[in-house]
């Protein structure tokens, strides 16, 4: 996780298509963003698949997610948030 962690930084300062210019879209930044807040010594985050197409990676204890899912929707709508789950 803590290397997830530092990936991250590295991706938001050094990528330049989190934000699109040709759009001026912001939502993977605010979803980058969120998810900081919200996972924050909970888990970890990440961009995932570049800024044009890109989406919200995001590593939690599966017991938190039900919570995290419910935040994330009320700003991206419903349905925009979906567990994968590795086992």
């Amino acid at each position: 996780v803590k290397s997830l962690h530092f990936i991250e930084e590295k991706c938001e300062n050094l990528l330049n298509n989190i934000v699109t210019s040709s759009t001026d879209d912001t939502r993977l930044l605010e979803g980058l963003n969120r998810s900081a807040e919200l996972l924050s010594g909970k888990g970890a985050w990440r961009v995932h698949g570049g800024g044009f197409a890109g989406c919200v990676q995001a590593l939690m204890p599966s017991d938190y997610f039900p919570f995290y899912r419910a935040e994330m929707e009320k700003t991206f709508g419903a349905g925009s948030c979906f567990a994968i789950q590795l086992v």
